[in-house]
């Protein structure tokens, strides 16, 4: 059996249009999120899991909320 490479990076390429799909969905789901992980990125920021928090769950925990 023989391996079809064009079948494979069809393959793949259909799965990373997914993902990308998936990311455009939710940059435009979260406009304002998407622009702050954007601008931490930039700054050396290196993401990890996050937390996420509402604001009142951050103010009651003595955080402030980026603007």
């Amino acid at each position: 059996m023989t391996f079809d490479s064009s079948r494979g990076q069809k393959e793949d390429l259909a799965r990373k249009a997914e993902k990308i799909s998936r990311l455009q969905e939710l940059i435009q789901e979260y406009p304002a999120e998407a622009q702050l992980i954007m601008s931490a990125i930039e700054d050396g920021l290196t993401l990890g899991p996050i937390q996420v928090m509402d604001r009142a769950v951050a103010s009651a925990s003595g955080l402030s909320w980026a603007q």
